[in-house]
């Protein structure tokens, strides 16, 4: 009797025991599970989502001129860091020149050619093309003066003085043009430079925005003229607009599909050269 009650007694003792460690392991041991259920790989709530990109992809921004040119008429000009893109409103031609040539390819895509005015080529001797049949020659090495800095088209832009200084005769005026750039951080040089030698301007760091010069009417020499018109300024180059949109990339590829041809093939076409020459007679 005495054995058996010792026997009840010490399994009484055991379960005891296992009870009071149960109860002092199981907050340790659900902390455990807890834990393991945060670290599992596949709980999400801690992580922020991610959000899907798609269609929505941004490109960048890009600036857009609409600029009037003497030879070339009204003209879109689309701007990035590493490439310009120009295009005639008004006829069918365009430029393209970007990284890493740095080549300026005259394109007509109506009548599928082009043409291309090398790197190397424009940047010692500029850009004389088919419609060059009048020049800026004598204005291209003409020392600049600051003048001052402005608002042009919505564009903050330097502007600079041509002086007379005795070396020309078209005007008596104490400035014989004025040129306004606007320079953009981040621009490679050779966007301004390409633009700079096919318009036929004077070398400044900027985008060109306006170049006006003194002008003296036509002549024949020896004094003789066919328009009689005295000297007066003329605008070489403007610009009545700017803008910011998002980059169109199509803008900067040269149209597939084309073949070589002469400048004067891309961008003459005899329903034109009236108008082109009419326009400088003016």
């Amino acid at each position: 009797m005495l054995r058996s009650n010792s026997k009840h007694y010490f399994l009484g003792c055991v379960c005891l025991d296992l009870v009071l460690l149960s109860l002092t392991t199981a907050p340790s041991f659900a902390k455990a599970i807890i834990k393991h259920a945060n670290d599992s790989p596949g709980k999400t709530e801690h992580a922020p989502a991610k959000r899907s990109t798609k269609g929505h992809t941004n490109l960048g921004e890009m600036l857009e001129l609409q600029q009037l040119h003497r030879l070339y008429g009204r003209l879109t000009v689309s701007i990035i860091p590493s490439a310009v893109s120009i295009v005639s409103r008004d006829k069918d031609f365009g430029w393209i020149c970007k990284a890493p040539s740095w080549d300026v390819v005259a394109y007509s895509k109506v009548r599928k050619i082009y043409y291309v005015y090398p790197y190397k080529s424009w940047r010692q001797n500029g850009i004389k093309t088919a419609l060059s049949m009048e020049n800026n020659d004598q204005f291209l090495h003409w020392p600049l003066i600051l003048d001052s800095k402005q608002k042009y088209a919505g564009l903050d832009s330097i502007s600079y003085d041509l002086p007379n200084g005795g070396r020309s005769s078209l005007t008596a005026g104490a400035s014989i043009g004025k040129l306004c750039v606007a320079e953009r951080p981040g621009l490679d040089p050779n966007v301004a430079r390409s633009m700079n030698a096919l318009y036929d301007l004077p070398q400044a760091k900027g985008i060109p925005l306006l170049f006006s010069r003194a002008y003296g009417g036509h002549g024949f020499g020896f004094g003789l003229s066919y328009n009689r018109q005295r000297p007066q300024g003329i605008n070489w180059i403007s610009t009545s607009s700017s803008r910011t949109r998002e980059i169109d990339p199509a803008l900067f590829v040269i149209p597939s599909g084309k073949k070589s041809a002469s400048d004067s093939e891309v961008l003459m076409r005899s329903g034109e050269l009236e108008d082109t020459f009419g326009q400088m007679m003016d």
